[in-house]
C-alpha cells in the first residue's frame, strides 16, 4: 500500500525534472570580475561597467576576454556589454568588483542592488575602490598578468585580509554595515603603479559613499578595534636617542638616522571601545598586542630587559599618536569605522539614533587609547 502512493510521487519527479531548462556551460560567459565608472556622455550621467568573462568552449580563441557597455543601468549596461560577446553573459560568478573614484564618490548601494536582488551572485564577492577608473584597472590587470587574471587581483586583496590588514570586504558584510546605524565600512584601494594592479592604501565609506583615504597600516590599526588579529607584519619607528648605548653597529648608513626602524610580528592583538561618558561622547580605546621582534634598521645588542621594556614603552607611543591621527582624520571626512556610533547606541537602550542624527554627535566625539605592548619574542635578535 505505502509502495502504491509513493509510484505518483516519482511519475511526478521524473516529468518536472524533464521541464528543467538546461543551459550548456560551454555556450556561457561566465563573469569573473566586473568594473564599475560613473560617465558623462552627451550630459547624461552614464554607467560604464566593464567586464571579463570566462568563457569554457575548448573552441574559443580566448578563454576570457574585456567587454565594455554603457547603460542607465548596471543590468542594461550588461546587455550592451553582451553585444560584443558570442555567449551570453551570465553574472552568477563574479568573484570581484571595481569601484571607479567618481562611482564610489556618489555611493554605491544602487550598483549592488542588482548583486542583492540576483540570487545567482556570491555573497562573498569582494569589493574594491580605485582612485582611478575601473576601466583602467581591468584594462591593465588584462595586459600585464599572463593567466587567470581574476585570481590574481582576489588573492592581491585576500592575503592582506588573511594577514587582518584589511577588514572583511564581502559583498554580505559591507551590505550589513552600511545598512547599521554607527558604524561604516573599509574596503581595498587599488591603483595602477608601475603598470600594475597595485594596493596602495584603503578606502573609508560614510553609509555607502567613498569619503576619504587611508594607509594599509590605518586599516590594519582600524580592523583591530573590530576583531582579534595575529600573524600580521607591522613597521614602527623608534627615536634613536633613546638607544645609543644599545646600537652595535656604526657607519655612514645610519649614522644620521633620528629613528630605529623595527619590523615585528603581530603575535596576538585586540582592542575594545568603550564609553567614557555618554553625555560628553567621551570614549576610550583599549588596545593590546603581543608583538615579536623580527629585525632592527641599525644593528643592537639587545640583551636586557630594560632595553625591552624601552621598545615596548616607544611602541605604545608610537601608536598613540597614529591612532590619534587615525581619528582625527575620520571624523574630518565624517566616517566612523572605528564603529564608535554602534558602542554609543548600544548603550542607550531603546535608542532609535538614525546615522544623520549620530554623524551630527560624532564630530564632537573625544577618544583616548591606552596602548598595551608586550614583546614576547626577539627571535634571530636575542
Amino acid at each position: 500500500m505505502r509502495t502504491a502512493k509513493l509510484i505518483p510521487l516519482f511519475i511526478l519527479i521524473v516529468f518536472l525534472q524533464a521541464c528543467l531548462e538546461t543551459t550548456q556551460i560551454e555556450k556561457l560567459a561566465i563573469i569573473n570580475s566586473r568594473g564599475v565608472d560613473l560617465i558623462d556622455e552627451g550630459g547624461k550621467r552614464m554607467i560604464e561597467t566593464t567586464l571579463i568573462p570566462y568563457i569554457f568552449d575548448p573552441r574559443a580563441p580566448d578563454m576570457t576576454s574585456l567587454l565594455t557597455g554603457k547603460g542607465r543601468t548596471i543590468k542594461q549596461a550588461r546587455v550592451e556589454a553582451e553585444k560584443q560577446s558570442p555567449y551570453p553573459l551570465v553574472p552568477g560568478k563574479i568573484n570581484i568588483e571595481f569601484y571607479g573614484k567618481e562611482a564610489a564618490e556618489s555611493g554605491i548601494l544602487p550598483f549592488l542592488n542588482t548583486h542583492v536582488r540576483d540570487a545567482p551572485v556570491s555573497d562573498i564577492m569582494q569589493l574594491a575602490v580605485t582612485n582611478q577608473t575601473a576601466r583602467e584597472i581591468l584594462e591593465i590587470e588584462q595586459q600585464s598578468v599572463e593567466l587567470n587574471r581574476t585570481k590574481y587581483l582576489q588573492d592581491l586583496i585576500s592575503k592582506e585580509v588573511e594577514k587582518g590588514t584589511l577588514p572583511r570586504i564581502t559583498l554580505q558584510f559591507f551590505t550589513r554595515l552600511v545598512q547599521q546605524v554607527g558604524i561604516d565600512p573599509i574596503l581595498p584601494v587599488i591603483d595602477v603603479v608601475n603598470g600594475k594592479p597595485t594596493l596602495t592604501g584603503a578606502a573609508v565609506f560614510q553609509e555607502d559613499k567613498y569619503v576619504g583615504n587611508i594607509s594599509v597600516k590605518e586599516s590594519f590599526m582600524a580592523n583591530l578595534l573590530r576583531q582579534r588579529l595575529r600573524g600580521t607584519p607591522i613597521d614602527v619607528g623608534v627615536p634613536r636617542e633613546n638607544y645609543l648605548g644599545e646600537i652595535d653597529y656604526k657607519g655612514k648608513l645610519t649614522e644620521n638616522e633620528d629613528s630605529i626602524y623595527l619590523s615585528l610580528m603581530l603575535h596576538t592583538g585586540k582592542g575594545k571601545i568603550k564609553i567614557v561618558d555618554a553625555d560628553s561622547l567621551a570614549f576610550k580605546a583599549d588596545i593590546t598586542m603581543k608583538l615579536d621582534l623580527l629585525e632592527t634598521s641599525i644593528p643592537m645588542n639587545i640583551k636586557s630587559e630594560d632595553t625591552s621594556r624601552k621598545f615596548e614603552r616607544d611602541i605604545e607611543k608610537y601608536f598613540v599618536r597614529e591612532y590619534e591621527n587615525l581619528f582625527a582624520k575620520l571624523q574630518e571626512v565624517n566616517s566612523d569605522a572605528l564603529g564608535l556610533g554602534r558602542k554609543y547606541i548600544t548603550s542607550r537602550k531603546g535608542s532609535k539614533t538614525t546615522n544623520k542624527e549620530w554623524m551630527e554627535k560624532y564630530q564632537d566625539a573625544k577618544m583616548e587609547f591606552d596602548i598595551d605592548v608586550t614583546i614576547v619574542n626577539f627571535g634571530a635578535i636575542d
